[in-house]
């Protein structure tokens, strides 16, 4: 969506951390964390504080200084340079007795805001005090760099001669991170009589003065930092030497005094003094900015409170504008304290947004009469409402048109924040141009003579690139004409013209910035991407905001580069994403989103780092918690705080429960935050959803399938709910009920207004789950309403494709994978793609697609599942197999940096009795895996560089562990045999029937790794190997430790394997069954799991003699021939299980041509495989299809 004005007229509108439990490990993780990582940091902080008592006790250093990479350069940021030039030169119109210094970060900080508004309440009460002229703390703060954590003195000395200051007032605060507040200030004055020039000598000769220092000082959890430091003010003043005049200055009696909005929002400036009125309009400009320009919704929230200081608490409206502005400072327990009870509608509606209650948001917003308190309401709900995913685009928008509000601009602005968290959500400049035009008028550049000028120069096309940037310069013009317009008071909530020119330059800014990612993240045009980034370079370079996006376009651009483009591509990407959060100063949406962008791209360039700002209070909810290496406590309290202030993030308390769930299931703390969240979040599905969540962490699939049910049925555009109801439905069996419940989707319905994408998208996903669980008759509806929205997504594109395999039109399928794969960089397709071609016998053409994608893209493992079938094709040796893949470019690839090995064993046992030389090549190209000699005998796989150890065993708690930091290295160690290396030969004995060796190397194995984890493709073979050889107990210890939520594939074949073995068989086929509907896909697994399903079950039913098991391995392969027609195993198994004798030869035919040396094929006599080859071999699809060879211009 797009809203644009054209002319005057308006025409539309833990992956991260140590994974160790909490009972078992936790005081094991911090002792080694100490030791490895919190005492190097420790030993730098006591240097630094031992030289602050040196110093007479001078601020300590800002903490988050430690978790910076000495290698990265702390570069200087274009924009913010610019922005302090500017604003320095505005600054310095005017003179001024003194400065005080914006309040730098000393220890653990506090964020932006707080920091702000101690230097502005600072400046309010010296100049009540002195009758000093000061300046606007704002002007002053970007004149030295906004939300500077660090200030260079000569910059503060500088500014101070340039506005011509006797005096500065410096300030520190930060706190201890245990629940107390440090506040350090001096004061410094210039000798009597110094002339005014050499400003770095004439103040280093003033000396410094001695800093004051406040410490200890208590802050309760629903008191905001600011309204702590506030009550110590008068202590503060004396710490300068000063005395405070009237605390708190005067405050009045004051309402909301107008019946109107007015024409534009630059209407609530008024010439009379009412805090009241500047307070709420305040209020509104923050919400009306753009959230990723949110420094300038701070700033407005910082001016709200300081109206507030001016407003008696007895005005009838100062408890409901206390509790919003505490809200809009990010202090939601400050505000819950100020509104314990609510008095009338408006508090009742603040009280419902700061629990996160939607429903009783709804009610009280209907029931409010004045229209801008309605209108601050209405745009609480509309977050709430699409945060919780209820309200799409189009219904926002229709939510505006039925508020009627006065006028076309009005109407502007507020859709433009409804719909503001949308990505698809486009705006051109000409409105904000448009309302500057009106209220501050340039002669010969309003907006109507731009376009008329442009139209008749006959080149509109540069039409909107002129009205975009346009608002920027009319912005330069205003201020460069008359300063004193826009400069320089000291700050008293007063709203002003230069506050209605923040917001419409906030809205102006992201107008732009934002449509970079749209280009590159939501179109998939990473290179318009970039040439509109190039376009708005000269005004954006070094912006934060700008360099985030950018970096997001070049990671996309980068997918589908040269290896050398490529390498520039990330290069410049992760130094972009990195600036940005350092440039950020604080825990912001952009340095948070920076921090997960630098973890996308994964490169290390400037060494290991940690959490910027994560000591910082208080918590942004949506801030990343992972902090101090990892540790346990740390994070935890992270969360807490997180949940503690969300308002619409529920993921936070999502995060905190899955913390509690991962390290302390038992003791009580995840019961109790569900308690503690019985009158929050309601009408948010995300509440029931975590719910299930719990319901199925105690085993009770009902229960779960309960809470979704009843999210399903109250909103059935909630897509997530009703996913999930028909997944557990599915995983259960009940595929036709899950098909049932999925198509209760509103987004399916004929007339939807949801997002086409969206509806593709998820037609896709649950068509896929049917498609690869071998119902194609399900799944083919699904793929059709996908197919249909022809939006050009990578979700209809490939649904039209599955649709052609299922017709067999092997011609089309070729063509639409080719597509998908060039258009989206997309590996899966190329996957499918490369099979095919080897089928088609253009290995060549896939060789060298293959080679390119490894180089490319030397990661993602999915291209590696089509090598074999050119290798089948080829009949290649086992000695030309290991030196193929002990290439460099082969050996080092893949997600554990160990593809050469993987695809070894992949190759080995995929219809193969793997040779005992494979067996022997896995164990000497894999990467090494090292046994620690430690209490707990740890296995662990190192990462390529080292940084990580990922712990398989013996017991790999749940998955996903990883050594504290350092651990790994300072450990002594032994190397083992490889997982992968035990399976390949545990396996070979198997295939020979030799279960006794087979069970020697098994128990081998389950010794050293955690086959209920990283290595449970081990686990349905060793259960079946076990219970044939007397293992019984074994199985059973092992499958009794798997908890419910991690009951998947493996675990219900080893369970299907023990029914057998009691002669259960019904309940054999039941969790063969579940097994089928949990399959995972391969990614980067060693063995193909279609493979595994198959091969077990027939071996299931040859052991049992089940004639039931038989007929679902035989219908599975016959299914995968449609879905995977290039692989040859499954034409392979139905040449040995088939009843037809027509179909056997058919099948034996297409496994002949795919793979000759198929093991499956060994076992037929050969006179039947001949002479299905002499009938069959000229009539199989892909040699029908060998006319769709690529062109010259068709390669990868």
């Amino acid at each position: 969506m797009r809203i644009v004005l054209l002319g005057i007229l308006l025409l539309s509108l833990v992956g991260y951390g140590i994974q160790f439990r909490m009972a078992q490990a936790e005081a094991r993780a911090t002792e080694e964390q100490a030791l490895r990582y919190a005492q190097a940091m420790e030993r730098e902080r006591e240097k630094w504080q031992q030289s602050a008592r040196l110093a007479a006790m001078s601020p300590a250093p800002d903490s988050s200084q430690f978790e910076i990479p000495a290698a990265y350069p702390r570069g200087v940021s274009d924009w913010q340079a610019r922005e302090r030039s500017f604003h320095a030169k505005l600054l310095a119109s005017g003179r001024f007795d003194a400065l005080v210094v914006p309040f730098q970060v000393t220890g653990a900080g506090f964020d932006r805001p707080t920091r702000a508004l101690m230097t502005a309440e600072l400046s309010l009460a010296v100049s009540r005090a002195t009758q000093w002229k000061l300046p606007d703390p704002h002007l002053v703060a970007k004149a030295l760099g906004e939300g500077r954590r660090q200030l260079n003195p000569k910059d503060v000395y500088g500014l101070a001669d340039a506005i011509g200051a006797r005096q500065i007032i410096w300030g520190h605060a930060g706190h201890d991170r245990q629940g107390q507040m440090t506040v350090l200030v001096r004061r410094q004055e210039r000798p009597a009589g110094n002339p005014a020039q050499g400003a770095v000598g004439d103040w280093a000769q003033a000396g410094h003065g001695t800093w004051q220092r406040l410490t200890g000082i208590p802050m309760p959890p629903d008191t905001a930092p600011i309204e702590v430091y506030a009550s110590r003010l008068p202590e503060i003043m004396k710490a300068v030497g000063l005395e405070l005049a009237d605390a708190g200055g005067t405050r009045s009696i004051a309402a909301l005094d107008l019946k109107e909005l007015g024409q534009t929002p630059a209407s609530l400036i008024a010439e009379a003094d009412n805090p009241a009125r500047d307070a709420y309009a305040f209020l509104l400009y923050a919400a009306l900015v753009p959230r990723h320009m949110e420094r300038t919704r701070e700033v407005f929230a910082e001016k709200a409170y300081l109206a507030l200081l001016r407003l008696a608490p007895e005005s009838p409206e100062y408890r409901a504008l206390r509790a919003r502005t505490l809200l809009a400072l990010g202090t939601r327990e400050a505000a819950l304290r100020v509104l314990a009870a609510p008095l009338n509608d408006e508090e009742s509606g603040v009280l419902a947004y700061a629990n996160g209650n939607l429903i009783e948001l709804q009610h009280a917003a209907s029931r409010e009469q004045h229209p801008l308190k309605r209108l601050l309401l209405k745009l609480d709900e509309n977050l709430l409402a699409t945060r919780y995913g209820l309200r799409n685009q189009r219904q926002s928008l229709a939510e505006v048109e039925a508020m009627k509000l006065p006028g076309d601009y009005w109407q502007h602005l507020v859709a433009r924040a409804f719909v503001d968290g949308d990505h698809w959500a486009q705006f051109d400049n000409a409105m904000p141009k448009y309302l500057m035009d009106i209220g501050y008028p340039i002669q010969g550049f309003a907006l109507e003579e731009m376009v008329k000028g442009q139209l008749s120069l006959g080149d509109p096309s540069k039409m909107e690139a002129i009205v975009d940037r346009s608002f920027v310069e009319h912005a330069r013009r205003l201020y460069d004409a008359d300063p004193g317009r826009w400069c320089c008071s000291v700050a008293s909530g007063r709203l002003g013209h230069h506050d209605y020119l923040e917001l419409l330059l906030g809205i102006g800014h992201d107008n732009l910035l934002r449509r970079i990612q749209f280009y590159s993240v939501v179109q998939g045009n990473a290179t318009g991407a970039i040439g509109f980034a190039n376009s708005i370079d000269a005004i954006y370079k070094g912006h934060p905001y700008y360099e985030l996006m950018r970096s997001k376009a070049e990671l996309a651009q980068a997918k589908n580069a040269s290896a050398a483009e490529r390498e520039g591509l990330l290069k410049s990407a992760y130094q972009r994403a990195f600036d940005a959060m350092y440039w950020e100063q604080g825990q912001s949406l952009i340095s948070d989103m920076a921090a997960d962008q630098i973890s996308r791209i994964g490169r290390q360039d400037y060494g290991r780092y940690g959490n910027f700002y994560h000591a910082d209070r208080p918590f942004r909810p949506y801030y990343w918690t992972w902090a101090d290496g990892g540790n346990l406590k740390t994070q935890t309290d992270n969360r807490l705080a997180a949940a503690s202030n969300a308002t619409h993030e529920f993921y936070a308390v999502s995060q905190l429960y899955d913390l509690y769930q991962q390290y302390s299931p038992d003791d009580g703390r995840a019961a109790g935050l569900l308690k503690s969240i019985e009158g929050r979040f309601n009408g948010a599905p995300q509440k029931n959803e975590l719910l299930a969540d719990a319901a199925l962490s105690q085993g009770d699939r009902q229960a779960a399938m309960a809470h979704y049910r009843s999210n399903a049925e109250r909103l059935p555009g909630h897509w997530n709910s009703i996913f999930q109801w028909g997944k557990l439905l599915y995983q259960e069996g009940e595929v036709r009920e899950a098909a049932r419940v999925w198509r209760m989707y509103a987004g399916f319905r004929k007339g939807s207004d949801e997002n086409r994408v969206s509806i593709s998208n998820h037609a896709y996903e649950v068509g896929s789950f049917f498609y690869w669980s071998g119902h194609l008759d399900l799944a083919e509806p699904f793929y059709r309403i996908s197919a249909a929205q022809n939006t050009g997504a990578s979700s209809d594109i490939s649904s039209a494709t599955r649709l052609r395999l299922m017709e067999s039109d092997l011609g089309e399928a070729l063509a639409g994978t080719l597509r998908r794969a060039r258009r989206y960089g997309d590996t899966y397709a190329y996957r499918d793609y490369l099979g095919m071609l080897h089928a088609a016998g253009h290995s060549q053409e896939a060789w060298a697609g293959f080679s390119q994608l490894v180089r490319d893209m030397p990661k993602l493992p999915h291209v590696w599942e089509t090598a074999m079938v050119g290798h089948r094709r080829e009949g290649v040796s086992d000695a030309e197999l290991i030196a193929w893949a002990q290439r460099p470019e082969h050996l080092n690839a893949g997600p554990q940096a160990n593809a050469g090995a993987v695809y070894l064993l992949r190759f080995a046992t995929t219809d193969r009795i793997p040779s005992a030389e494979l067996a022997e090549a896995i164990q000497s190209i894999d990467g090494p895996i090292w046994q620690l000699q430690s209490p707990d005998k740890y296995v662990v796989r190192p990462s390529a560089d080292g940084s990580t150890a990922s712990i398989l065993g013996p017991d790999a708690m749940g998955g996903q562990a990883m050594l504290p930091l350092g651990m790994y290295a300072a450990a002594q160690k032994q190397r083992v045999r490889s997982n992968l290396a035990y399976f390949a030969a545990a396996h070979r004995e198997l295939k020979l029937k030799n279960l006794p060796a087979a069970k020697a190397i098994f128990d081998e194995a389950a010794a050293l790794y955690d086959l209920t984890a990283q290595s449970s493709f081990m686990l349905p073979y060793y259960a079946y190997v076990q219970l044939q050889t007397g293992g019984r107990q074994a199985v059973e210890h092992l499958l009794a430790r798997v908890k419910p939520k991690q009951q998947g594939f493996d675990y219900f074949l080893a369970r299907a394997a023990l029914d057998l073995a009691d002669g259960r068989k019904d309940d054999a086929l039941k969790h063969v069954a579940r097994a089928r509907y949990s399959r995972p896909h391969t990614e980067a697994r060693p063995l193909l799991t279609q493979y595994t399903f198959g091969e077990f079950v027939e071996l299931l039913a040859d052991q049992s003699g089940e004639a039931r098991l038989r007929e679902i391995a035989l219908a599975w392969a016959k299914t995968f021939q449609k879905i995977e027609p290039w692989q040859a195993w499954s034409y392979a198994m139905e040449a040995r299980l088939g009843k037809s004798a027509t179909d056997r030869g058919r099948a034996m035919a297409m496994a002949h041509y795919l793979d000759p040396g198929s093991e499956r094929l060994s076992r037929l006599r050969k006179q039947d495989v001949q002479q299905a080859v002499k009938t069959w071999g000229k009539a199989q699809p892909f040699v029908l299809e060998r006319r769709q060879k690529p062109g010259k211009n068709e390669d990868i």
